[in-house]
């Protein structure tokens, strides 16, 4: 019996040996174990080790990547409310005006990110994730200090238009990454965001009007009697300026553009062949936008994300308003601190999904499973009347059988935060030319941000329609969105066909099986 040991100089380094074109094509070193056998002899598996971690630069840029989803969602909780404090709208009427206040930010942001992530692979990453955690940090403050709509809607804007971060992150991830090690990188990303969906919430619906909760402690504080909103706003300012400032000492730069410590890992990409088989192209060449939506796998996988990000983001603005809005006008009657918490226990569901996702996306054809999650956002809709259902039975009393309701609804949507690092997953497989990576996850986070922007007025407003109109009972809106959810899942059929590393190899008659580990 002989062992034979093969490693590379870097996980993304190309082999000369045209046998090992799969092994090449899944960007990643590998440890064989052969065994020189006869027919009647076992064949020991070779083992593919997992490419370690670089966890110091990751774990910061999830600490970075976090900023986002706590000034975005810790205002979910009150939003509504503030909007009726601030006499802005009767309370038949609070969608419209909190939709407009949600689309504001993804519509700033659809406006400049495909800028900022062409920019950061000009200029380099750091300085662009830097700039977008600092307008986070600037806009959270504005929003608690606002005294009327336009105030609230300049300061959401502000936010937009600097959240470039997202796909440039993002990008950052994938340069230090390769087959074997993405599924889990990119899960972490997910888990960070939904972190950050735990803690938004939890922060606006337990600190909004501290001076009712805590009149004692904040007593001698009257701007928070004045702006009783001002306190969730000023924990995520501080916790993005924190980001920003580790960003700034810690992070080192990725691309080539803006490093200065020798060939970063998007150079060292261009003499290799990416994990489709086909060679990388010069920089710069068939970079359009036009050029990468002239390939159809592009193009699917650039809608399907539309309507994920058009249901998941509508469901995100709608939930707390229909669990805010009376019962005897379609909603729950929740009051903030209950949605604030609700908002927050459901995101663990989420993060306990994306643990699990490495396991299965390694076992599982990546498009079936990207079907699969697609599925589950128009069951979410379809359950929504439930909802409203119990709190008429329960008399508003909020017993178990309400909560039970809530559970029902939002356990599917939490579930299918998996295609989040799916989609990156095919995202990344898709790219044939390596220095256009920074632009096709811009183009697919503007794809995102034109949903993002789209989803908070319109699902909002159709809701508060429905219910003024009591069209089908109030339950249009669920309607209409099963409908885009069940759009979802058609093209997601449509999207390339991305094996896992050890699925693609077990189709390779030439290659023995083999299987990837994590190191020790």
């Amino acid at each position: 019996m002989s062992l034979a040991t093969r490693t590379a100089s870097h996980p993304l380094a190309a082999h000369s040996d045209s046998e090992d074109l799969e092994s090449q094509n899944l960007l990643s070193p590998v440890l064989e174990n052969n065994i020189n056998s006869s027919p009647n002899q076992i064949t020991t598996p070779r083992v593919r080790v997992m490419t370690p971690l670089p966890l110091p630069s990751l774990l910061i840029l999830l600490l970075v990547r976090i900023a986002e989803p706590i000034n975005l969602t810790q205002v979910f909780p009150y939003v509504n409310q503030m909007i009726e404090d601030l006499r802005i709208t009767t309370p038949e009427d609070v969608g419209y005006y909190s939709g407009l206040v949600d689309s504001c930010f993804s519509l700033a942001e659809l406006v400049t990110v495909y800028y900022w992530s062409s920019l950061s692979d000009r200029v380099g990453r750091k300085p662009v994730v830097i700039l977008g955690v600092s307008g986070a940090a600037l806009s959270a403050a504005c929003f608690g200090l606002s005294s009327s709509l336009p105030a609230m809607l300049i300061s959401r804007s502000i936010a937009g238009g600097l959240s470039g971060n997202a796909a440039v992150v993002t990008s950052m991830v994938s340069e230090m990454t390769d087959e074997t090690n993405q599924g889990v990188a990119f899960t972490l990303l997910g888990s960070t965001w939904w972190i950050g969906c735990i803690l938004g919430p939890m922060i606006g619906g337990s600190f909004s009007s501290p001076m009712t909760k805590w009149p004692q402690t904040f007593k001698l504080l009257p701007i928070f009697q004045t702006y009783p909103y001002f306190l969730p706003c000023l924990i995520s300012s501080i916790l993005s300026t924190a980001s920003a400032i580790t960003c700034g000492l810690f992070v080192e730069e990725s691309s080539e553009a803006g490093s200065s410590h020798g060939p970063p890992i998007a150079a060292r990409l261009e003499n290799t062949t990416v994990n489709n088989g086909h060679e990388a192209q010069p920089p710069g060449r068939n970079g359009s936008v036009l050029a990468l939506l002239s390939k159809a796998h592009i193009r699917a996988v650039i809608i399907a994300t539309f309507l994920f990000s058009l249901v998941s983001v509508g469901f995100e603005v709608v939930f707390p308003l229909y669990s805010y809005t009376p019962v005897d006008l379609g909603g729950m009657g929740l009051n903030p601190t209950q949605i604030g918490w609700i908002l927050s226990m459901s995101g663990i569901v989420g993060i306990a999904s994306l643990i699990v996702f490495p396991y299965i996306q390694h076992r599982f054809n990546n498009r079936h499973l990207y079907a699969f999650f697609a599925t589950l956002t128009p069951i979410t809709f379809a359950l929504m009347p439930i909802g409203n259902l119990a709190a008429r039975w329960t008399h508003g009393t909020n017993d178990g059988w309400l909560w039970v309701a809530i559970a029902i609804i939002l356990i599917p949507t939490r579930m299918a935060v998996n295609l989040y690092p799916l989609t990156m997953i095919i995202v990344k497989s898709s790219v044939d030319d390596p220095s256009q990576l920074g632009s096709i996850f811009g183009l697919q986070q503007t794809t995102s941000a034109v949903a993002r922007g789209i989803a908070p007025y319109f699902v909002s407003s159709l809701f508060a329609f429905s219910v003024d109109r009591d069209i089908l009972g109030g339950n249009l809106v669920w309607v209409v969105m099963v409908a885009f959810g069940v759009g979802g899942v058609w093209i997601s059929t449509k999207v390339k066909d991305v094996e896992a590393p050890q699925r693609l190899l077990a189709m390779d008659p030439e290659s023995e099986d083999e299987e990837v580990i994590s190191p020790r």
